[in-house]
């Protein structure tokens, strides 16, 4: 994993310095959510990757509703930036609007992958799924969904 923590960084580094095409942002931006993905996976011994892909497809608002249900407040405000000034301490009251949380969160992603990582251990083979979205490819987020086989 280390490895994998040092290519991403690596990226985003280098990333501000060059413009890039929309197609090349894209492939870019799923390597980036691959690699974020593949550090969320469980730590078992002897895992190893065997697959990895990002599709597109997931809508701001599904990846939205997905990123307000696993993240915690302030640091997914600290990578879109989606809550007026001076509304964090207030949003994070229990009751507040969940919908509207989504509502703003999803006006700020600029795009949104679905990541399927494929893996081996305990002579099993399942499929992790993320949600990654981002506002701008030097910062992302990722929500787990599950093992999906």
């Amino acid at each position: 994993m280390a490895n994998g923590r040092a290519i991403y960084i690596a990226i985003v580094l280098w990333l501000p310095l060059y413009p890039i095409s929309a197609e090349s942002q894209l492939v870019t931006a799923q390597k980036l959510c691959i690699f974020s993905a593949a550090q969320r996976l469980p730590n078992i011994p002897g895992l190893s990757i065997t697959a990895s892909r990002a599709k597109q497809g997931v809508t701001a608002a599904e990846a939205a509703n997905k990123l307000v249900d696993s993240h915690r407040l302030r640091p997914l405000n600290d990578v879109f930036d989606f809550v007026p000034p001076g509304m964090v301490p207030v949003i994070e009251t229990p009751g507040w609007d969940r919908g509207l949380l989504t509502e703003w969160l999803a006006s700020k992603i600029k795009g949104s992958l679905l990541v399927e990582i494929e893996v081996k251990a305990a002579a099993q083979d399942a499929i992790f799924a993320f949600i990654c979205a981002w506002g701008r490819l030097d910062s992302l987020a990722v929500a787990p969904m599950g093992m999906t086989r």
